[in-house]
């Protein structure tokens, strides 16, 4: 934990933090933490009412699903746009 908490600032690369408000093994204030405190300027957090540890297998899936997916295509549609040319190989 120390490690992590030294190192959080560090990480600037874009991320979505996704966390059950019911989850028991892992805390919600984990996932606030990381967001909180990452260095990174391209972040999201969702916390999501009733579902646990499971997201993605837990009935109320599809929400989490759909973040996942906007979070991605935005972030796609942002690199492909006619303002800027797709990145090259």
């Amino acid at each position: 934990t120390k490690r992590y908490r030294a190192l959080v600032s560090d990480f600037r690369l874009p991320f979505i933090a996704l966390h059950g408000a019911a989850d028991t093994l892992t805390f919600p204030e984990g996932s606030q933490h990381l967001f909180d405190h990452a260095g990174s300027s391209d972040k999201s957090l969702k916390f999501y009412p009733g579902l646990f540890h499971e997201i993605l297998l837990e009935t109320g899936r599809d929400a989490v699903y759909k973040d996942v997916t906007d979070f991605f295509l935005a972030r796609l549609e942002a690199k492909t746009s006619p303002s800027q040319p797709p990145a090259t190989n």
